[in-house]
Order: C-alpha cells, then sequence, then structure tokens
C-alpha cells in the first residue's frame, strides 16, 4: 500500500499561497490543507474548485509562528481512520525544493 503525502500550510500571508500551488505536484501528494489564521486573514476560500485542497479557518490570538494551526490541522488528521500517511509543513514564506518529489519517491520506497 502506497502511503499518502499531506502538507499543511499555516498562512496569515494570504498572497504567497498561489505562488506556492504553482510548485506543487497535485499528482504526487493526497491533499494540501491551508490553515488560515483568521486574526491576519479574512475568512474566504480561495480554492474551493480543487478538490485535492482543503481549507480551514483558524483563529488563535497570540499563536507564536503558525504552531497552534499547524497543530489544528494535525489534530484534523488525527480524526482520519487510516493512519497511513506523512506530513510536510509548508509554511507560507517558502518554496519547495527542486527534487521534493524524488526524495519523497525515496522516502515511500523504504
Amino acid at each position: 500500500m502506497k502511503k499518502k503525502l499531506y502538507l499543511i500550510t499555516p498562512c496569515t500571508r494570504t498572497k504567497n499561497i498561489f505562488k506556492l500551488k504553482k510548485n506543487i505536484n497535485f499528482g504526487k501528494i493526497n491533499k494540501w490543507i491551508i490553515v488560515y489564521n483568521t486574526e491576519f486573514v479574512e475568512k474566504k476560500k480561495n480554492f474551493s474548485d480543487n478538490k485535492s485542497i482543503i481549507e480551514i479557518f483558524h483563529k488563535d490570538i497570540g499563536s507564536i509562528g503558525g504552531n497552534s494551526h499547524r497543530n489544528y490541522a494535525l489534530e484534523y488528521l488525527n480524526k482520519k481512520k487510516d493512519k497511513n500517511f506523512f506530513i510536510y509543513f509548508l509554511d507560507d514564506d517558502n518554496i519547495l525544493h527542486k527534487n521534493f518529489y524524488k526524495i519523497i519517491e525515496k522516502i515511500y520506497k523504504k
């Protein structure tokens, strides 16, 4: 059985997620979970037409560096019955390494 990959992005900079989306190969991941920090961004879905993207809204005043938003996504995934997956945290101010998917394939094989 092949493992699944979930990307988790805590988001306070909505404009950055559009650039991130361009670098995601949705054929190689299961879902991209974006947890918008509604303390800083409006409560608006940006990708409702993409079934590979889960958009969640969470407000935790005083959360440091998106930690509560990462944890919120982990709680969401913890409810899944099938725990056969990997998680990768992709912050909204990062990009995926050019060899990211090659590295993931090596991990899948082990």
